[in-house]
């Protein structure tokens, strides 16, 4: 308990609540309030007792209610009637929570929180002011003009609150005190999600589906990559009450805020910071945030309105953002509307408002209207799909999946031109394609040449996509999927970075066996044979890559996992592969 602080407060009620009742002379017994006179009812000890007058429950005691303007008690379990569950007991005909000592107490779905088993804190975590918590009843009550605001993570809890149930609890005093209140519990974050490096440590930035938040999580540079660090960037609320723990996740803040960051993208910033682009599902927009190394949240705000379902963030020589984002009608797949591409650069490497950004349309294209399909949320119809971005030269390049037509479309200029472009379909694979170019990952050499890995969805492959010195193009399938129990399919969610020999190591799933696969192509063109990553979680979800400097990369995935009772869980792990002459 916090600095101990108590105040001994009288409850105000409109008449003297729980006051000494008028008793018949002889006192009569009674088992109901049916064998009671008029004007009286049956009190807890089995004898008559005169009405109280009331308007609201407040005008009773704990126990008791307000109903048809008397105080009657809320008899809701006796020994003939227990509470059900062995999470309750019986307290003077009131089911209140088991009362324990820590959470071995407690059932496995519930923790010790201020002396009884709870899913969450009493009263919400929240009482406004003037109240303080009757937490055996779960509910605010009033505790007069003298109450004072606890400090934030505390709560104001009625501590006699036994003693303030029963009639005559007018005579007593209520005591309050400010209690802490527990952390709040971790949200399932990691899908999607991505790993990247900034200052000493690595940086995950992920979804979080419990609670619709962008997540940052810092992790060790060094094996195992413990986390040192959990926190929200966006999706919290304004202005919402803190309910718990404020040193917890989401800072203590229980309520939901908009749903924030089920599609996003991160890149450097010109202080070792991070970029992030990030979707607003709830308002149909992407937004811009960046971190720093130090995890200090600044500069939200809008980039533009209608975009963001699908969105790729690289950073230039002098750590200025672009963002390519894919534009679509609020209303989703099935509606008529125009679909496009936009490519959005910053004017300086540390954005802090809409006119920050300029703005160019590309591949725009009028799609009517269809009925809704079977594709799901990750396939969206048009150019930019999928999208994968690079910077070099002061010049984008935009790898874009054309969900109608099955190919990948490669753009590339400066802003504010015509960017030329160029498309990449199934026949530069061998045996052919008709649906090539998920999943697209992307990197520009030096010599402004391109090598874009992605994903057959035909035939279930991965897919390494080069351009030649003349500007013509080749492929490798550097994962058939062919396994020794039959054929897997691969390349979901790839992952690609150049390898210290001037290669490349790319990072996917393995979706029949839900598991997380690296491959190497060295700068020859020899493809290493794909090996997965152990775990016995379910993984390779948000499959991410990060260079550790010249001998090895951090493979990052959502590992996805069941605890005992079935229940799932979600976390976003990594892994150190060191890079060899041979497999990686």
């Amino acid at each position: 308990m916090k600095r101990g602080v108590v105040l001994a407060l009288s409850l105000s009620v409109a008449v003297c609540a729980g006051c000494q009742r008028d008793v018949p002379e002889p006192p009569l017994t009674c088992a109901s309030d049916a064998a009671c006179p008029s004007g009286y009812h049956c009190g807890p000890l089995g004898t008559c007792l005169g009405d109280v007058a009331c308007e609201l429950d407040g005008d009773c005691c704990l126990a008791q209610r307000c109903q048809d303007g008397r105080c009657r008690r809320r008899q809701m379990c006796s020994t003939a009637s227990p509470c059900g569950g062995p999470s309750q007991r019986c307290e003077r005909g009131i089911c209140v929570s088991k009362a324990c000592n820590s959470d071995a107490d407690c059932a496995k779905s519930l923790a010790c929180v201020m002396g009884t088993c709870r899913a969450k804190p009493p009263c919400g975590g929240y009482c406004p002011k003037s109240q303080a918590c009757a937490a055996l009843l779960d509910k605010c009550v009033h505790v007069g003009e003298m109450a004072k605001t606890c400090a934030a993570g505390e709560l104001a809890v009625v501590a006699n609150e036994l003693a303030r149930f029963e009639e005559g609890c007018g005579a007593i005093a209520s005591v309050v005190q400010c209690r802490k209140l527990p952390r709040l519990v971790a949200g399932q974050y990691g899908q999607p999600g991505v790993v990247a490096s900034s200052g000493k440590s690595l940086a995950v930035i992920a979804y979080d589906r419990t609670w619709g938040d962008l997540v940052l999580a810092r992790h060790g540079a060094a094996p195992p990559h413990d986390r040192t660090l959990l926190k929200t960037i966006a999706g919290l609320p304004t202005d919402a009450p803190v309910i718990a723990d404020p040193t917890g996740p989401r800072g203590g803040v229980g309520a939901p805020g908009v749903d924030a960051g089920s599609r996003f993208s991160v890149g450097r910033d010109a202080k070792d910071g991070l970029h992030i682009a990030y979707y607003d599902v709830t308002n149909h927009a992407l937004r811009y945030v960046d971190v720093s190394v130090n995890n200090a949240v600044t500069r939200d705000h809008l980039i533009v309105a209608g975009a963001g379902r699908a969105v790729a963030l690289a950073s230039d020589a002098v750590g200025v953002p672009w963002i390519a984002t894919f534009a679509d009608p609020k209303e989703g797949d099935a509606v008529a509307g125009t679909r496009k591409i936009v490519l959005l650069k910053a004017a300086n490497s540390a954005p802090a408002t809409t006119k920050d950004w300029t703005s160019q349309d590309l591949l725009a294209a009028e799609l009517p209207a269809r009925a809704p399909t079977p594709i799901g949320p990750a396939v969206r119809r048009g150019v930019g799909a999928h999208l994968a971005l690079a910077v070099r030269d002061g010049k984008a390049s935009i790898a874009a999946y054309d969900s109608e037509k099955g190919h990948l479309v490669l753009a590339r200029g400066a802003p504010g031109s015509t960017l030329s472009t160029r498309t990449l379909d199934g026949k530069l694979v061998n045996g052919g394609s008709s649906d090539l170019g998920r999943f697209p990952a992307l990197l520009v050499g030096s010599d402004g040449k391109a090598l874009i890995t992605c994903q057959d969805a035909q035939k279930g492959r991965l897919v390494l996509l080069t351009e030649a010195a003349n500007g013509t193009w080749s492929s490798k399938i550097v994962d058939s999927g062919v396994r020794k129990d039959g054929h897997h399919r691969v390349g979901a969610d790839a992952k690609m970075v150049r390898a210290p020999d001037g290669g490349v190591v790319i990072a996917y799933q393995d979706t029949r066996s839900v598991s997380l696969y690296v491959v190497r192509v060295t700068a020859k063109g020899t493809v290493t044979a794909p090996f997965a990553l152990s775990s016995t979680a379910a993984s390779g979800f948000s499959a991410g890559l990060v260079s550790l400097g010249d001998k090895a990369v951090v493979v990052g995935s959502a590992r996805l996992s069941f605890d005992g009772s079935g229940t799932a869980k979600m976390r976003y792990g990594l892994v150190a592969v060191v890079i060899g002459s041979g497999v990686p």
